[in-house]
């Protein structure tokens, strides 16, 4: 038996009521529409040069869109009432656990990451490999740890948990709505080597934004695995010339979500 929705906590997108047209927002279908529209322009960014291509993908693909469709679905003139200081304390304790639960996903994902690449043709695994996004300056490196880190977590959970996953949650139950989220958000990475850990990720990321109705602590879990993913991708010494990176760090480039 799946669990009844929990009440959002202020803040959520989930929060209005469902009958009310001024404040319900548009269906999962036209916020996939507009990422899908978007997306070509943010590939071919990133064609152009890795980084800023997809900080305008961060922004502009994920991150516009659900801001657009957040604003049209608000009622004209609501005013957001303060959250009370007991919600405010809820949803720290919510986020610091789904910062420790990014970080139990992330050894999850390096896991699984690992096992699958060890099934995968060398010559596959090296094509998707991100590692040269943080071998650049110290300002390339700098901003690709901006990106991964801090730009990534927060465009991509307000798109897929924050829009994606309250409109999914109005259609169908809880289980379903976290899958079909969690399924849009590995398939628009593009990358059939990350895909099991960006499920893993996806998934823990969906319940956590479910259950604590809020995407802050989804934003938490995120950011946690990609910052230990890339303390161990970039942590580690280079390995003998020829070798290629560590198997520890191709697993640690894999399983940034």
């Amino acid at each position: 038996m799946e669990p009844a929705p929990r009440p959002p906590l202020p803040g959520s997108p989930s929060a209005a009521p469902p009958g009310d047209r001024r404040t319900t927002a548009p269906g999962a279908g036209a916020h996939l529409v507009a990422i899908l529209a978007l997306y070509p322009v943010g590939l071919a960014a990133q064609a152009l040069h890795p980084l800023p291509g997809l900080a305008w993908t961060e922004l502009f693909v994920f991150l516009l869109p659900a801001a657009a469709l957040a604003a049209r679905a608000s009622p004209r003139g609501a005013v957001r009432s303060r959250p009370s200081p007991a919600r405010v304390a809820a949803l720290a304790r919510l986020t610091g656990l789904g910062a420790a639960a990014g970080l139990a996903g992330f050894v999850a994902a390096e896991g699984i990451a690992a096992l699958w690449t060890a099934a995968l043709p060398r010559r596959l695994v090296d094509a998707f490999d991100l590692s040269p996004l943080f071998g650049g300056d110290r300002w390339e490196r700098a901003a690709a740890l901006a990106l991964a880190a801090l730009a990534a977590p927060v465009c991509e959970e307000i798109a897929f948990r924050g829009a994606l996953l309250p409109a999914l949650l109005r259609r169908g139950s809880p289980g379903r709505a976290i899958a079909w989220s969690t399924l849009a958000f590995a398939i628009v990475h593009l990358d059939p080597i990350r895909f099991p850990s960006l499920l893993l990720v996806g998934a823990l990321c969906g319940w956590l934004a479910w259950r604590g109705g809020s995407v802050l602590p989804a934003v938490a879990a995120h950011a946690a695995n990609n910052a230990a993913a890339l303390l161990l991708l970039l942590g580690p010494a280079d390995g003998p010339a020829g070798d290629g990176p560590p198997p520890a760090v191709s697993a640690a480039a894999l399983a940034l979500g």
